[in-house]
């Protein structure tokens, strides 16, 4: 590279967007059917707030919400857990990051 195309290191970060990890995440996985929209619009309805991560594999739409304390993880993981007989929903789980508190699987039928 040279010279006077260099970038340092400091205007690098200060162009790169800074990532805070949550201490609890609710992820939910949902088959990519016909249905997706109205599922996801639900969801979404529900967080109050689209989800800050989602990507796509073997047929599952992954969403990720975060948040700052157990008890908010916990309200909307339990109310994502009532759209569980809904089919398209394959996992519905409150992840803690922190050491002490115990994450929550609420569904999970992947291979069932």
């Amino acid at each position: 590279m040279r010279a006077d195309r260099a970038i340092s290191i400091s205007q690098l970060l200060g162009i790169l967007p800074v990532f805070r990890v949550a201490m609890f995440e609710v992820i939910v996985w949902v088959r990519k059917t016909d249905a997706i929209s109205v599922v996801r619009d639900e969801l979404i309805r529900i967080a109050a707030n689209d989800p800050y991560t989602s990507s796509e594999s073997d047929g599952l739409i992954d969403l990720h919400w975060g948040f700052d304390s157990r008890a908010a993880a916990k309200r909307v993981a339990k109310e994502f857990a009532e759209l569980s007989p809904r089919p398209e929903i394959v996992l519905v789980r409150m992840t803690s990051y922190d050491d002490g508190e115990a994450s929550l699987t609420y569904k999970y039928t992947l291979h069932a």
